[in-house]
């Protein structure tokens, strides 16, 4: 029960990111809310959470990457459904799943280039 209350608290806290990330890999509104909600059922159904929410928040980004990656969902950005970006985001879009994970870790949610390659890779 504890550990559910910490997952809570985690989804509050980073939530709006960790959606954004599920969104950018996936391109899908469905995609992205059914990984976040995997991501958190492997986060809180094992005993994955420490005291310090920077260790939290990139272990709950490496699951998002994971759950992504093994659902294969790489869809295509719909313009016109979500409207015109930047032009940091179009480009981001285009790039391949480990590039585009990367590139967002660092422009959006203020990681190193070595922090979001260690998402990427699960260590």
């Amino acid at each position: 029960m504890q550990n559910d209350d910490r997952a809570l608290a985690l989804l509050k806290k980073y939530g709006d990111g960790l959606y954004r990330f599920a969104y950018i890999l996936t391109l899908s509104d469905g995609a992205a809310g059914q990984i976040l909600s995997d991501a958190f059922a492997d986060v809180t159904g094992k005993l994955l959470l420490t005291e310090s929410d920077k260790d939290d928040r990139k272990t709950l980004f490496k699951h998002i990457y994971k759950n992504a990656v093994k659902r294969r969902t790489g869809g295509v950005y719909d313009e016109s459904k979500y409207g015109k970006k930047s032009e940091t985001f179009n480009e981001t879009v285009k790039l391949p799943i480990k590039e585009r994970a990367i590139r967002h870790l660092m422009l959006y949610e203020e990681m190193t280039e070595q922090e979001a390659k260690e998402v990427i890779s699960g260590k």
